[in-house]
């Protein structure tokens, strides 16, 4: 194994156990998981008897049950998110950070700075700043990972005779600004100044 792979796996580990740590202590409680936003998506009324069994199967003490449940998906059910009140962002969030796709966490984030969704401004104001840290690393994190793409970037593959025409590495400083320039990855700054960090 490359020492390049190893190296960012060992740096994955430990943003997993502080994202672990930092949320070892949030709970569900009377908020939205994931199985009641199933039967949100589902258009069942919340007083039917299916609704409640829905509800009933969540579970809300334990995120790093639900990250086991979770993580074997094939893809991460991002959609969930639309559905869940701010205790339920705040119980999924370290799962969501630890699996979600990257470019499904930069809008999540993004809505967080922005703020648009009553939800958003109550999630902040859950967060401790622990938790803050934890999602401008796995930000970070992101970036960086996005930037090594295009460093170790060889070509396009042709649909037509599937060939690799025009093979280019980027630069570190090339990469760098195709990353800034795309809007869902320049979120890290935002994160920073809006958590006071």
């Amino acid at each position: 194994m490359h020492d390049d792979i190893k190296q960012n796996l060992s740096k994955y580990e430990a943003i997993k156990q502080k994202i672990f740590t930092a949320f070892a202590d949030v709970t569900l409680g009377d908020g939205i998981g994931f199985n009641e936003t199933n039967a949100i998506d589902d258009y069942l009324l919340p007083t039917s008897e299916e609704y409640q069994k829905e509800k009933a199967l969540d579970e809300r003490y334990d995120f790093i049950k639900v990250y086991d449940f979770v993580s074997k998906f094939d893809d991460y059910p991002s959609q969930i998110h639309n559905y869940m009140d701010a205790k339920g962002l705040h119980f999924y969030l370290p799962v969501f950070l630890l699996l979600c796709d990257e470019s499904y966490k930069q809008i999540f984030f993004e809505n967080l700075v922005n703020q648009e969704q009553q939800k958003y401004v109550e999630l902040m104001l859950l967060l401790t700043v622990d938790q803050k840290k934890c999602i401008i690393e796995i930000a970070k994190y992101d970036y960086d990972k996005r930037i090594n793409v295009y460093i170790n970037f060889k070509g396009h593959t042709c649909d037509s005779c599937e060939k690799i025409h025009h093979p280019k590495n980027y630069s570190f400083k090339e990469a760098k600004v195709l990353v800034d320039g795309a809007d869902e990855y320049n979120v890290v700054e935002f994160l920073e100044k809006n958590f006071n960090l």
